[in-house]
């Protein structure tokens, strides 16, 4: 996810930007400011234990969403 944020920031020609967010979303923020320093700052909050923080964890997860989950 942090690298179709860095993706949106090149195609609507953004050079820098603050990202924040709050339990997954902060660690989207975080990943972000890590993986590109020069689009600006990060915020991040979570509360979520570091397990559920397991980044192969949440990619597994998105890769058995199909595009019946969008309809829910």
């Amino acid at each position: 996810m942090a690298e179709d944020i860095a993706a949106h920031y090149e195609v609507s020609s953004i050079e820098r930007g603050d990202v924040m967010g709050y339990s997954l979303g902060g660690g989207v923020a975080l990943q972000t400011a890590i993986r590109h320093p020069a689009l600006g700052a990060s915020s991040s909050s979570s509360r979520l234990p570091a397990s559920a923080m397991d980044v192969s964890e949440v990619l597994a997860a998105m890769a058995q969403m199909g595009p019946a989950a969008a309809s829910k």
